[in-house]
């Protein structure tokens, strides 16, 4: 999760009936967690928190062009494995 907050550049509340709830920045760092005295999480309670969402903020990479990067990481790479393979079957014959 804490991925996608760096991905939009903005700050993430994640709340589970099951788990953990907590509030995680825009830089992708868990800032608040909501957990008893012993550390569980899987407890009922309130997070109260204060976070601040820029009106105007920067666009990112992810926010603009969506999976481009990784689609583009993908077709490098199956083409480098494509080049091996056929180099690898060249010196084969």
């Amino acid at each position: 999760m804490p991925s996608f907050a760096v991905e939009t550049g903005l700050p993430l509340l994640r709340v589970a009936d099951t788990g953990v709830t907590c509030v995680v920045d825009s830089m992708g760092r868990v800032a608040h967690v909501l957990k008893d005295g012993s550390g569980n999480t899987f407890i009922e309670g309130i997070l109260q928190t204060t976070i601040s969402v820029p009106l105007n903020r920067a666009p990112t990479f992810f926010t603009r062009h969506g999976n481009l990067f990784a689609h583009t990481c993908l077709g490098v790479t199956a083409a480098v494995a494509v080049l091996f393979l056929l180099g690898a079957l060249r010196r084969r014959s």
